[in-house]
Parts: C-alpha cells; structure tokens; sequence
C-alpha cells in the first residue's frame, strides 16, 4: 500500500469525530442485548447502559472486555465501545450514560470525559466504594436481559 497516495482526511480528529457521532447517532436505539444481536445483521445498534454492572454484563454477553481505565471501559471512544458483532458490516454501540442521546456534545472528539474525575465517572457507573485491590461494585444484574 502507497499510503502517500491514500486520501487519509477522514481520520482527522474533527472529521473522524464528526463522521463517527453521525453513525453512532443514526443507530437504532434498540433495549436489551437480545434485540441488539438480532438487528445488528442489518443495521447499526446502540443500547445505552445506565451503570458499570449493566456495561459489565453487556461486555459478558458480547465477549468483549469488560474492564476500565480512569473511569472509561476500555477500548472505548469518548466513552461509546463499539462492536462488530456476529462478522457483518454493522456495529453495536454501548452508550454509556453521561452521553445525551439528543445531540452531540460540544466537546465531542477531544477526550470530553477526561473532563470528569475518576471518582465521579465511577460513581456515575455504580460504584460504591473502594477496597485494596480497587473498586467493590453494586450488586451484579446476571440473569437480567433488559439492559
């Protein structure tokens, strides 16, 4: 590959910003994991998460990791972790909750959770309280479909 010759523009933090909110926007809004693995084949997803445990049972389900850094589940971009699930052309996308489901954040593509401490994002996601290997979470959701 002559990467001088490739028109690499999108990738640019402003448009790839941009052009990542607009799928993630246009996604269907869908309620439970089930539902997520069904439409995915045909379109985008996106299930909005309310707290860690519900993110962590979504990652089980998905067999994507389910850990975080600085109050951010991994592999995640502005705090959304997509997954191409079941090999298709579509995503799934977990949304986590401090992302408005109405409009794009102002500061959306420049790190805008880095704008909110650790402790607070955590406890955001169901946190309670630490221990000394890191956090002690609420009580798990297992057996809960409807996330």
């Amino acid at each position: 590959v002559d990467w001088d010759k490739l028109n690499l523009s999108y990738l640019e933090p402003s448009k790839f910003a941009e052009n990542y909110w607009n799928r993630v926007s246009r996604a269907r809004l869908v309620r439970s994991i089930e539902e997520a693995k069904s439409f995915v084949a045909h379109s985008d997803v996106k299930v909005t998460y309310s707290d860690w445990n519900q993110f962590k049972y979504t990652a089980q389900s998905l067999g994507i990791a389910e850990d975080e850094k600085a109050g951010v589940p991994r592999t995640a971009y502005e705090g959304i972790v997509e997954v191409r699930y079941g090999g298709g052309d579509f995503f799934i996308f977990l949304i986590p909750p401090y992302v408005d489901e109405g409009f794009k954040p102002a500061d959306f593509g420049q790190k805008a959770w880095m704008k909110i401490d650790k402790e607070t994002l955590l406890k955001n996601f169901g946190v309670s309280e630490k221990n000394d290997d890191g956090f002690l979470f609420g009580s798990d959701i297992t057996g809960s479909e409807n996330i």
